[in-house]
């Protein structure tokens, strides 16, 4: 389990780091991090983190600063010496809150919770791929014939002009007589809904760019000229996603 400790005083940082290792010896302090312009270029370029420690309380300014200016969806318990910042912490990935001075009983407290969603989380994933049906066939109506369609082939869900048209990675579009709903139940794991119009395959994003307001915007690997944006909103889930293989 790969830990981050953002704390800019230094004797508060090796404290909270000999108890972690003390509770939790299988834990690996990958980095203590003082001020928000170090962890913003940290997380920029680092993305194997499993839980983070922060104060609050920075040397340059409230960390939540750093939130704001770089997409973390990895858990989060924070620590301060006061109280008056669990409104601005709900806005997080928080899943813990220690106040200062805490004892080891108050950390076993979070990092059990931790460990739990941890578990919780991967047996979603578990039940996820398990449940995945190797080769599922969409039958869309062609000239009067059922034409089978791989799922898997099936870069794009388009919703146009009161129809909804599906795009292979061949190059074909075809028109579905379907409800976005139910294509979108159909592999959750494999597509992606991405606002009202657009349900996406992971196979076929080839990158994603953030844009203004905390947007990203899908670039595809097939040949389509609509922007696709995810919204505000949806962001962190939608990375999330992105991230289960």
């Amino acid at each position: 389990m790969n830990i981050v400790i953002i704390e800019d005083e230094q004797l508060s940082a090796q404290s909270l780091e000999r108890l972690i290792k003390k509770l939790r010896p299988s834990f690996k302090i990958n980095m203590v991090i003082k001020s928000i312009e170090t962890a913003v270029a940290y997380f920029n370029k680092n993305k194997n983190t499993d839980l983070i420690f922060c104060d609050i309380e920075l040397i340059d300014g409230p960390s939540f600063n750093i939130f704001s200016q770089v997409e973390i969806i990895t858990p989060i318990i924070f620590i301060t010496a006061f109280n008056n910042y669990a409104k601005e912490a709900l806005k997080t990935n928080v899943i813990g809150y220690l106040t200062k001075p805490f004892f080891e009983e108050e950390l076993e407290t979070v990092l059990q919770k931790f460990e739990t969603l941890q578990h919780k989380e991967q047996a979603i994933i578990s039940m996820k791929e398990n449940s995945i049906k190797k080769d599922v066939k969409l039958l869309i109506h062609v000239k009067g014939d059922l034409l089978p369609v791989s799922l898997v082939d099936i870069a794009l869900f388009c919703f146009e002009e009161s129809n909804i048209y599906l795009f292979t990675f061949q190059g074909e579009k075809l028109s579905v007589n379907k409800t976005m709903q139910y294509l979108e139940e159909l592999q959750p794991n494999i597509f992606y809904k991405a606002n009202r119009q657009f349900l996406i395959n992971r196979n076929a994003i080839a990158n994603v760019k953030r844009i203004n307001n905390r947007r990203l915007q899908v670039k595809l690997n097939i040949l389509y000229a609509t922007e696709i944006y995810i919204s505000k909103e949806k962001t962190s889930n939608f990375l999330k996603w992105l991230s289960i293989k």
